[in-house]
């Protein structure tokens, strides 16, 4: 299966992102249980393949439910990467080897001009 293609909302660079809900059905429309998986997304440069940011089930930053991963807001002073385009996917780990990319796209990051992080 390719995953499918979701552009992520734009961020604004410095502020909280998220949260944001991804919904898991089969064909049919089905829930597709995820309870018990790992989730884990990355915002990668798309030059350099360096990872600006990262969420995962396992240290809190996404949850999962059903057949629901949300990616939990990320505080301010985590989204102070550059402003860029951003290449991201969502990878479900079930066991010791089950791996498998649900969905990818891009996220666009714009620059801040106020930085109140001093």
């Amino acid at each position: 299966m390719i995953p499918a293609i979701y552009n992520l909302p734009t961020g604004y660079r410095g502020d909280t992102y998220g949260p944001i809900v991804f919904r898991f059905t089969d064909v049919s429309g089905n829930p597709i249980g995820l309870d018990g998986v790992r989730a884990s997304l990355q915002f990668r440069n798309k030059r350099t393949n360096d990872v600006a940011v990262t969420w995962d089930s396992l240290d809190g930053t996404m949850t999962v439910s059903g057949n629901v991963i949300v990616m939990n807001p990320m505080a301010g002073i985590s989204m102070e990467i550059d402003a860029n385009t951003y290449g991201y996917d969502l990878q479900i780990m079930s066991g010791s080897n089950f791996v498998k990319t649900y969905v990818r796209g891009d996220v666009t990051i714009i620059q801040d001009v106020t930085d109140v992080t001093d």
